[in-house]
């Protein structure tokens, strides 16, 4: 029985090595129990510090991904919403005109530098652009 030991700054390894040949060979040497358990007990270590690697992250990402995909969404909706205000205001436009700046209105919807107005003109109730 071969006896090794490696001494560094703070552990000292002691590896025994079986010299009975295995598997038909002459020169190999199989470890024995003890650094075989040291082995698994490194990869034990390895394991159990990737897994909460992993999970750590999850939990720190995962809430992050929910407020962006929450906030991302808010966004498109916004733009639809001030999209479709646009679309509505040209078509009125088409339909009613423009304000040519005479008389008194209401205003019905403001989107950016545009408003949707209520005007009376000759006695009649009618809709205005203003852009």
């Amino acid at each position: 029985m071969k006896r090794i030991v490696l001494r560094g700054c703070s552990k000292v390894i002691t590896i025994e090595e079986d010299a009975r040949p295995t598997n038909g060979s002459n020169n190999s040497a199989t470890p024995l129990l003890s650094q075989r358990r040291w082995e698994l007990d490194e990869m034990k270590k390895i394991i159990i510090g990737m897994i909460l690697g992993v999970t750590l992250m999850a939990a720190l990402l995962i809430p992050i991904a929910i407020h962006e995909r929450r906030r991302s969404w808010d966004y498109g909706v916004t733009s639809g919403r001030i999209d479709g205000l646009f679309e509505a205001a040209d078509a009125l436009d088409k339909e009613f005109g423009r304000y040519d700046g005479q008389g008194d209105y209401k205003l019905l919807l403001s989107v950016k530098s545009g408003a949707i107005i209520s005007i009376v003109t000759n006695g009649v109730k009618t809709v205005r652009i203003i852009q």
